[in-house]
Order: C-alpha cells, then sequence, then structure tokens
C-alpha cells in the first residue's frame, strides 16, 4: 500500500512541471518612458538628421554609410556606428570647435533605425524580421507582416521585450478603438498565437 501512495506521490510530481510567470498588463505610459530613456545605439543604415544650431549649412540628413560613418562639410567623415545620439553629439561638438566654431550647438535626431529591427511570429501571413521605426507600434508591425492568418488569437498577442519582460495586448480591441496602441521598443519580438475554436 505504501509503495502504491509513493508512486501517486511521483505522478503528480512529474505532471507539475514549471509554471511560466503570467504575462503583464500593458502600462503604456511606463512603455513609453522606457522608450524616452533608453540609449538607441547608431548603426549602417539608420537615418539621421544633424542639426547645428544657427549653422544652416551644417543642418542636414545623413544615412550612415555601410563603413559606420557620416559626413559634414566642415568635419569630413565621423564614426558613428556603435555611439548613442549624445556621444555624437559631444564629438562632432568637438570636431566643430578644432574646425573655428564658436560654441558650436549640436542636435543628432534618429530618423530611422535599420540597424534596429523587431520580429512578428506566429499566426501573420509573413512571419519575419523588421526594421525598427521611432513610434512604431504593435498595430504598424503587424501590418508590416501582412497581417493575421484567420486562425490568429488576436486578443493574446505576445509582446516579448528584449530584457524577457512579456506583455499580453490585445491587438483587436485596439483595431476596434476600444485599447490604446501599444509602442514598441526595439529588439521586440511579437508573437501571434493560434486560436484553436
Amino acid at each position: 500500500m505504501r509503495l502504491g501512495w509513493v508512486w501517486i506521490v511521483l505522478a503528480l510530481g512529474a505532471c507539475r512541471g514549471t509554471v511560466a510567470p503570467a504575462p503583464k498588463t500593458v502600462d503604456i505610459e511606463s512603455i513609453r518612458e522606457t522608450i524616452e530613456k533608453r540609449r538607441h545605439f547608431i548603426g549602417a543604415g539608420d537615418s539621421v538628421q544633424i542639426q547645428v544650431y544657427r549653422e544652416k549649412e551644417l543642418s542636414l540628413s545623413q544615412i550612415v554609410s555601410q563603413d559606420g560613418t557620416i559626413s559634414l562639410p566642415v568635419t569630413g567623415e565621423v564614426q558613428v556606428a556603435g555611439k548613442t545620439r549624445q556621444q555624437i553629439e559631444a564629438e562632432l561638438e568637438t570636431k566643430l570647435v578644432k574646425a573655428g566654431l564658436s560654441n558650436p550647438r549640436v542636435s543628432v535626431l534618429i530618423k530611422r533605425l535599420i540597424s534596429a529591427k523587431v520580429s512578428v511570429y506566429g499566426e501573420v501571413t509573413k512571419p519575419g524580421t523588421f526594421p525598427y521605426e521611432s513610434g512604431m507600434t504593435v498595430v504598424q508591425a503587424i501590418t508590416m507582416a501582412d497581417g493575421f492568418k484567420r486562425t490568429a488569437l488576436q486578443d493574446r498577442v505576445m509582446i516579448i521585450h528584449a530584457n524577457g519582460e512579456r506583455l499580453e495586448v490585445p491587438v483587436r480591441q485596439i483595431g476596434l478603438g476600444k485599447v490604446p496602441n501599444v509602442p514598441l521598443l526595439p529588439g521586440d519580438v511579437i508573437y501571434v498565437p493560434e486560436s484553436y475554436f
């Protein structure tokens, strides 16, 4: 009899397994704050806008070359790949001072992060990895994947951040205007589960 109980306990223990933590509810303001604080690293193919205060001829749009550089009329080529916006601003200001400008103020705006990606998998028409754009939302990412398949569970879409945090998003409700759209972070993975009903 005692041997029978041992087998039951072992069987129950085997069935228990490990339970994944439940996804967090969507806190859009928190996501927006994270986006504001996050430092984006520039890479080849990214589009940036350089603005030099009171120097219109030095204010221009640039696409980072494959060797990771941009070029300004006064400074020539500047290596920017792997640097943050703030680092590039400081470096350009230093180079402009050396070139003879007095107290230059440089602003670098990231227009498009081609080097940053988001991925969309699961029950979408064309799963894949796509360039991240500033202000990108979960609806935009799913649209880039040519939308949901008929088998998609549209109100249980999972966003997985690079740090492992998971958010469950009711995308169908967003489409109906009942829930605000959810902004994405560079490196996010969007997974659309299958509906079995």
